[in-house]
C-alpha cells in the first residue's frame, strides 16, 4: 500500500462506496475470520478490505489532528496488537460476555443500541486484557519473548 501511496490516491468518494461495501457486508451477516464461512463470501471480502481501508485512514486522520494522547494510545494498541488478537478470540470463542449483553439489551432498546453496547464491551475487554496480560509473567514471556525472556 505504501510503496503505491494507495490511500492518497483514492478519492472521497471510493471510500464512500467502501464505506456502503462495509455496511451491506455487516448487514448480511457475520463473516469469521478462523472460519471459511460467510452467507456471501463477495461481499464479505469486499467489506472486509473496504472496512479496513476506512479504519486505516480514520486512524490516519486522527494521528493527524494532534489531539493529546491519540497517537499514543493508537501506538499502544498498535504494539500489543497480538493480545488485542489473544483476548478478542478469547471473548469470541469462551467467554462470549458481550453477547449475552446484547441479547439481553436488544429486547428492552433495539438491535441498534445493544450492537453500540456489544462493541464498547469488546473494546473494554480488549482494554482490559492490555493492561493485566503484560503483568503476568508466563503470557509475557510468551507474547513477548525478545523483551521479557530473561525476566
Amino acid at each position: 500500500m505504501q510503496q503505491f501511496n494507495l490511500l492518497a490516491r483514492l478519492s472521497d468518494w471510493s471510500y464512500g462506496i467502501f464505506v456502503f461495501a462495509w455496511l451491506v457486508s455487516g448487514w448480511q451477516g457475520g463473516f469469521w475470520l478462523n472460519v471459511p464461512a460467510s452467507p456471501n463470501l463477495v461481499i464479505s471480502v469486499v467489506g472486509g478490505i473496504g472496512g479496513s481501508l476506512c479504519l486505516i485512514r480514520f486512524c490516519m486522520a486522527l494521528t493527524k489532528r494532534r489531539r493529546p494522547g491519540t497517537p499514543r494510545i493508537l501506538k499502544w494498541y498498535g504494539q500489543l496488537s497480538l493480545i488485542v488478537l489473544c483476548v478478542h478470540l478469547l471473548n469470541l470463542t469462551a467467554l462470549n460476555a458481550d453477547v449475552h449483553v446484547f441479547n439481553w439489551l436488544q429486547s428492552l432498546t433495539g438491535t441498534m443500541i445493544a450492537l453500540l453496547v456489544q462493541i464498547i464491551c469488546r473494546i473494554a475487554f480488549v482494554t482490559v486484557g492490555l493492561l493485566v496480560v503484560p503483568k503476568i509473567p508466563v503470557l509475557r514471556a510468551g507474547l513477548f519473548p525478545r523483551r521479557y525472556l530473561g525476566r
